[in-house]
């Protein structure tokens, strides 16, 4: 995999979300890495405002590193944000039962990793 984005943009795409599903939950959290190869190029990092989240589960799971994140109130504006960051560029996501689901309205190519 590594050889195949030598020298290609990509995006590895973290989401921690309150509800598995996307019908009912809201981003908690989403965070990525813009690389070129292995070279960082940008990062992406975006909570959902803290009074906005009604799982104190999720509210305990990302209380970390506060002044490092950018803050909305709602999953609609984080997903807007980015998509400006992503472009075009191939999103791999960390495999799991959900992101995927989060991600759909977004055309760009996906690979689990």
């Amino acid at each position: 995999m590594i050889n195949k984005l030598e020298n290609k943009e990509y995006i590895i795409v973290e989401i921690i979300p309150t509800s598995p599903n996307p019908k009912t939950g809201e981003i908690a959290q989403l965070s990525a890495l813009k690389l070129k190869g292995l070279n960082l190029i940008d990062r992406f990092d975006l909570r959902l405002n803290e009074d906005k989240i009604d799982n104190i589960y999720i509210k305990e799971m990302i209380n970390y590193d506060k002044e490092n994140f950018l803050y909305k109130d709602s999953t609609k504006e984080i997903k807007d944000d980015f998509k400006k960051f992503i472009g075009k560029d191939l999103l791999l996501i960390i495999d799991n039962d959900y992101t995927k689901d989060y991600l759909d309205e977004y055309k760009n190519k996906k690979e689990s990793i």
